[in-house]
């Protein structure tokens, strides 16, 4: 059993009243973190968070360190919150083992025994791992870098135990590859995309149909140096460009907050949503390249800045197959299927000059051929990263070293120098081999 968020808020209250200090706002932003990634593993989300407000709860009784492990586990058993004193347990050993503490053993003798007793029998499950994830992100004022935060804590406390470490991070990985999604988004460690989600609220009020994410941000991939964030906005009816002023004001505040790449975002209207219309009208776009005319000539962006893209048709099937709902109703009720024809006819549109535009944008059309390829062939709808990745696997090997020069690229955001001459001759075989599927 575990309290509804009402009690648990008042029983950290209470604690904090015994021993008040910045575990209090740690314990706040782990059960914040706690609360997103539940919400986009499909977990429960009041679960999460409570187990996260209350799993330093035994810090009432003192200033304690490993005996605060101990202490919130008898507490939280003496309230009836077995599930709460589990992870007072659990959230300081991400393996079963006591000896990787970070701490002092301040512990009576016979509590430091029940806690090694109870590691071995508990086989921990997501929730178990999910708090010792946010508990290795939260800090006292902010959500942290996870390197940055045990890097604090080695400081602090001298040490840190390798394995404990090394096993946070593959709990980051695990709960990235579980969402579909860059844990620092999700979590929304920079704060913008709150303040996004809250004043497109305000804005478009019940006009607002959902606000959705696509892009590297769902895929695996995202790279704050290099990459930006993929925003599609669905309304219910179309905008008077009094809204749409305000909007692109909200848009342009959020790009620049946001990743190094800024922010591209679409609003579309409902009805062109499902069943799929395509070529796909807009209502209002956005992307760095328009920051300037949207600057210079506000009134004329929003009057013009409307008609048809076709690269909705791949942000709409990535979208359907790993896209991310941030408010509003679910993407199957939003989405329709998109017709492959029409999926193939714009991710072509973006690769089809490729042997005279490769020399001057190689990272991106060496790893978009790919994945274009891939889909071509096997109908995936891959990431740039994994196109990169299965180019490796099923292309001629001549072209493997500057196939993982751009995923270098790609991932690391390192200057890589590439031959011209091989990239031009790779991009004349791939669009060869898409043309013949």
């Amino acid at each position: 059993m575990y309290p509804t968020r009402e009690e648990a808020e008042r029983l950290l209250l209470d604690a904090e009243k015994g021993n008040p200090g910045q575990w209090v706002a740690h314990s706040r932003y782990t059960a914040h973190c706690a609360e997103k990634i539940a919400q986009y593993c499909g977990m429960d989300v009041d679960k999460a968070y409570v187990l996260g407000l209350l799993h330093d709860v035994g810090r009432k009784f003192g200033v304690f360190q490993l005996r605060h492990v101990s202490e919130g586990y008898k507490y939280m058993l003496s309230q009836g919150y077995d599930d709460v004193a589990r992870i007072c347990l659990t959230h300081s050993f991400n393996q079963d083992k006591i000896e990787a503490y970070v701490g002092k053993f301040d512990a009576p003798e016979e509590d430091i025994e029940m806690i090694r007793v109870k590691l071995k029998e508990t086989v921990q499950d997501d929730y178990d791992k999910l708090i010792q994830l946010c508990d290795a992100l939260a800090g006292a004022e902010g959500i942290m870098d996870i390197i940055d935060r045990m890097s604090d804590v080695k400081r602090r406390y001298g040490s840190y135990d390798p394995e404990k470490w090394q096993t946070n991070l593959d709990l980051k990985d695990y709960f990235e590859k579980k969402m579909g999604m860059d844990i620092y988004l999700a979590v929304d460690k920079e704060k913008y995309l709150y303040e996004f989600l809250e004043k497109s609220k305000e804005i478009l009020k019940e006009k607002l149909t959902g606000i959705y994410l696509h892009g590297s941000a769902v895929m695996g991939c995202f790279n704050p140096a290099k990459s930006d964030l993929d925003i599609i906005v669905v309304v219910n009816e179309k905008m008077d460009n009094a809204s749409k002023r305000a909007f692109m004001d909200l848009v342009v505040d959020t790009d620049s907050k946001g990743p190094a790449k800024g922010i591209e975002m679409s609003i579309v209207t409902k009805d062109v949503c499902k069943p799929f219309v395509y070529p796909t009208p807009f209502e209002l776009h956005f992307s760095e390249m328009h920051l300037g005319w949207y600057r210079d000539n506000p009134e004329d962006y929003v009057q013009k800045m409307n008609g048809t893209d076709k690269d909705l048709a791949a942000h709409f099937t990535i979208l359907g197959k790993r896209g991310k709902c941030l408010w509003g109703q679910p993407i199957e009720e939003v989405f329709g299927e998109v017709p492959s024809e029409d999926y193939m006819d714009s991710i072509w549109e973006d690769i089809v000059d490729a042997p005279e535009d490769i020399a001057d944008n190689t990272m991106y059309l060496t790893l978009n051929l790919a994945r274009v390829l891939a889909y071509c062939k096997e109908k995936l709808v891959l990431s740039k990263k994994e196109g990169g990745e299965w180019g490796l696997r099923n292309l001629p090997e001549k072209y493997h070293g500057l196939i993982s020069k751009a995923l270098l690229e790609y991932e690391k955001a390192e200057d890589v120098p590439y031959d011209t001459n091989l990239a031009k001759e790779y991009a004349q075989y791939m669009i060869e081999q898409i043309s013949d599927k």
